[in-house]
């Protein structure tokens, strides 16, 4: 999962007063299924978090990382409203709320330049391709097909 900055800078915060133990996060990272020997757990207790973050990333295990934070410190207010606020910002819920709003006749898809750009299995695409396929492909799960008209001219 794709976080934002903020969310970044919020969950990096949250975990350094959480957890500022190298030894707690040790532990979290092997519950997360991430290889801490690609992880500096040396520095202060944001440094190391960030360094912890920066590998979930690019090793796309923010979800693992989540769900070994919010087991390990069940309850804990702050993990579940970061990991709630994930879920609404996700694209995926994006995409549910947008055809949301095309099936009730709300609004028009218009997908302008291809700017804004996405990394999808080491590969860096125009985010408009990746969310016009993921559109698409949800879409055509739940059997509503896109027609193709040609204008004549």
């Amino acid at each position: 999962m794709a976080i934002s900055q903020k969310q970044r800078h919020d969950l990096i915060t949250i975990c350094a007063k959480l957890v500022p133990e190298a030894a707690i996060i040790k532990v979290i990272l092997d519950a997360a299924g991430i290889d801490r020997a690609y992880v500096n757990l040396e520095g202060a207790a944001y440094v190391i978090w960030l360094n912890v973050v920066e590998r979930a990333e690019a090793t796309n295990s923010v979800d693992n990382l989540m769900e070994a934070l919010t087991i390990k410190f069940e309850g804990n207010r702050a993990l579940m409203d970061m990991k709630a606020d994930m879920a609404r910002h996700s694209i995926g819920a994006q995409v549910e709320h947008l055809k949301t709003i095309i099936r009730n006749k709300e609004g028009v898809l218009f997908l302008g330049p291809e700017f804004m750009k996405c990394h999808v299995e080491d590969k860096s695409i125009p985010f408009s391709k990746y969310f016009t396929a993921k559109l698409a492909e949800s879409l055509r799960n739940k059997n509503i097909f896109l027609m193709r008209h040609r204008m004549k001219t």
